[in-house]
């Protein structure tokens, strides 16, 4: 703070009447009081920052853990919807292999019946070119 009777003097000193420096005084000490800052409101706005910065600390706190929560939450999520997704994804390919294995063994079959009856048809012709042979040779 000002030492306003020192103050007071010095101006006295200079020149100034006792009133004319009792109110440069007040004056000055009404500005000083109004504008500027003591040591206790420094402290004052020191504690009430601290305070803040423990509430803005705590509720960032509680903001991250609620959007970790939130996270997790559509993470699990996400992993079930892909678990079930490559489920039946994994379940139409079982399908479509087994409808093609059986696809593939029909035509296996077809392919074997048809070997069989060329098979049958060509024993019938050599032997019936074997029997026409061998009758042409007894003649």
């Amino acid at each position: 703070m000002i030492d306003s009777l020192r103050y007071a003097q010095k101006l006295e000193e200079v020149g100034f009447t006792r009133l004319q420096a009792e109110t440069q005084v007040g004056m000055m000490a009404d500005i000083i009081r109004s504008n500027l800052a003591t040591v206790h409101d420094v402290k004052d706005l020191r504690v009430a920052t601290q305070h803040d910065m423990r509430e803005f600390r705590s509720e960032m706190h509680s903001e991250f853990a609620s959007l970790r929560s939130e996270m997790e939450i559509e993470f699990t999520a996400v992993r079930a919807e892909m678990a079930q997704e490559f489920a039946d994804v994994r379940n139409e390919f079982r399908t479509e292999f087994k409808a093609i294995r059986a696809e593939m063994a029909q035509m296996e079959s077809r392919i074997v019946i048809r070997l069989a009856v060329a098979m049958g048809v060509m024993m019938t012709l050599m032997t019936t070119i074997i029997l026409g042979a061998t009758a042409y040779l007894v003649r």
